[in-house]
């Protein structure tokens, strides 16, 4: 009976030893965490700030970059970072081992406080995958005590010959079915305090300028532009000197012969020949020539200007935009939906030229050409009257008042008209009016309403063109000054 008890023993006793090197085994001396990046989703200091943050909320994992290596034994790495594209204009960063692949949002523009946060997500993961795997290790050996425990019971019963022997080895079994957990729980307890006195005991790694924050740059940093892809110093300094400079992006100011931003830019843009700005850009485009920019909040000032989504002005010569919240001054405006255009040409898709026809009462005919934005109209006009078969022509300004989505409208119109230019002393009409309209089909509109009139000549040829009914009506020698009101109605194309 000894012997079997000293067999149980001995068994136990290597049951035990098998789970202290199972959890030894399980829980690795040192981990190594390694960040791979693409320079379309991460520049170098965007990817060691990552890092930094990583190292802040992970201190007891090894982080290196794409190609560190610590020596040539280095164990390979037990997390693997890839901050790389998804899509065309996405990028995400991957967490991937054999067992876990998490991803974390993270676009190519993420500010400090966005890397932040992604550093928390992945460290919380990376804790919660760590933790998951120490439990593992744990199950492990507790499965390894188990089966030491079967086979020390199946050993001792095949060598049971009597019943008291059989009862002595099933309790002596059970004993060491709970001697062999307790000591494969504090063999698990004490390797990990090992560990943690050993990792106390290693002097403080210090961290790698790869690591470290990037340094502040100095106020007054200076960017050299030479060529496309050809430039010195850093992509945030506040001053930008280019001859034909493109860059990613830029803050600041810019100046050059030739200014590109290919993604985003801020501040000013002063070109001696030409400004172009492929993404996004806040401030003021300044050049002689030409200035483009596919969206822009602010101005552009130039000959030619051209933005295909603008909030703010344009101001030249040609300006050409798609969707504008503003307003375009220059001698050509063209544009999708501009409220108002200041020019000599005026043009909006959206709200093309129109043809129009008034008869007034009681006697005069006008018809006329309106063109301009949605608000703000410019007109050309002519005037006839049927009393006195004599004409006028001219040009006037109007204000259209469109009430949303409604059918009807209303229009307020200044019109400077001059009667019989032949002579030099043509008589002159001012023509205010405000009619309301009611809109029957996208190019026809009926419309109504009451106008004002005030008629002048010094002239006895140009007295005709007046009204019969006029409410006031001055003559003195040649000269003539009538006022009157007539009520209108028309059509507009």
């Amino acid at each position: 009976m000894r012997v079997r008890l000293a067999s149980t023993l001995t068994l136990a006793l290597l049951a035990a030893h098998l789970t202290s090197s199972a959890v030894a085994r399980a829980q690795p001396a040192a981990e190594r965490l390694e960040l791979q990046t693409v320079s379309a989703c991460a520049d170098t200091d965007a990817a060691d700030e990552l890092r930094a943050e990583l190292a802040l909320r992970l201190p007891e994992l090894n982080l290196s970059a794409d190609a560190e290596t610590t020596n040539a034994d280095a164990s390979p790495a037990s997390w693997r970072l890839f901050w790389v594209p998804e899509g065309s204009e996405r990028c995400v960063v991957i967490l991937r081992t054999p067992s876990l692949e998490h991803r974390a949002q993270l676009g190519p523009e993420a500010d400090s406080e966005a890397i932040r946060e992604a550093a928390s997500r992945l460290a919380w993961v990376i804790t919660a995958a760590r933790q998951a795997h120490g439990d593992d290790a744990r199950a492990r050996a507790s499965a390894l005590a188990t089966e030491s425990v079967a086979l020390t019971r199946s050993l001792i019963e095949t060598r049971a010959d009597a019943e008291v022997d059989a009862l002595f080895n099933q309790e002596a079994a059970r004993r060491t079915a709970r001697k062999a957990a307790s000591l494969a729980n504090l063999s698990a307890l004490r390797t990990r305090e090992v560990a943690e006195a050993a990792s106390a005991r290693a002097p403080a790694r210090t961290p790698s300028p790869a690591s470290q924050p990037p340094a502040l740059e100095p106020p007054g940093s200076l960017r050299l532009g030479l060529l496309p892809g050809v430039s010195f110093g850093p992509p945030s300094a506040p001053l930008t000197l280019n001859l034909i400079g493109s860059h990613e992006q830029a803050r600041g100011t810019q100046i050059g012969l030739i200014n590109h931003t290919a993604r985003r830019g801020s501040g000013a843009q002063i070109g001696l020949i030409a400004s172009w700005n492929d993404g996004d850009f806040e401030g003021a485009q300044v050049a002689s020539a030409f200035n483009y920019s596919r969206t822009i909040e602010g101005a552009q000032v130039a000959a030619v200007n051209v933005s295909d989504n603008q909030r703010g002005a344009q101001v030249g010569a040609v300006n050409i935009a798609g969707a504008i919240e503003g307003t375009q001054v220059g001698l050509i405006n063209i544009s999708k939906n501009a409220n108002w255009p200041v020019g000599l040409v005026n043009i909006a898709t959206d709200y093309p030229p129109r043809l129009f026809g008034y008869y007034a009462l009681p006697g005069h005919i006008y018809t006329g050409l309106s063109m301009g934005g949605r608000r703000l109209r410019y007109l050309v006009q002519s005037g006839t009257a049927l009393f006195g078969n004599s004409g006028s022509i001219g040009a006037g300004l109007g204000l259209h008042l469109p009430f949303d989505d409604r059918p009807y409208f209303a229009d307020i119109d200044a019109v400077v008209m001059f009667a019989d230019l032949s002579t030099a002393s043509s008589g002159t009409h001012f023509h205010l009016r405000a009619p309301l309209g009611w809109r029957l089909a996208p190019r026809f509109a009926l419309i109504a309403g009451p106008s004002l009139n005030i008629y002048s000549t010094t002239s006895a040829t140009n007295r005709d063109y007046g009204s019969p009914v006029a409410l006031v009506d001055l003559r003195q020698n040649n000269d003539l000054l009538q006022i009157w009101v007539d009520l209108m109605v028309g059509i507009v194309f």
